[in-house]
């Protein structure tokens, strides 16, 4: 999901994601390249990854087969 959306941004989305599904496999994709406080303490209750934009298709799903393999 995007970090920065109108409503909800990605980290309190990622917050209600994981209180509906604990298992759930959640990326951010921001529009920088470092990794802000918010990002760190994600990451720590269980945020996959945060990945800068641009972002290629091929490297999406990269991600997702390494995450799934590693389930």
């Amino acid at each position: 999901m995007d970090g920065d959306m109108p409503v909800l941004d990605g980290h309190q989305a990622f917050k209600q994601i994981k209180k509906i599904d604990a298992d759930a496999n959640v990326i951010i994709i921001a529009g920088f390249q470092e990794v802000s406080p918010k990002s760190k303490e994600a990451i720590r209750e269980g945020l996959i990854k945060v990945i800068s934009k641009p972002v290629g298709i091929g490297e999406l799903l990269s991600l997702a087969k390494n995450t799934l393999q590693s389930k």
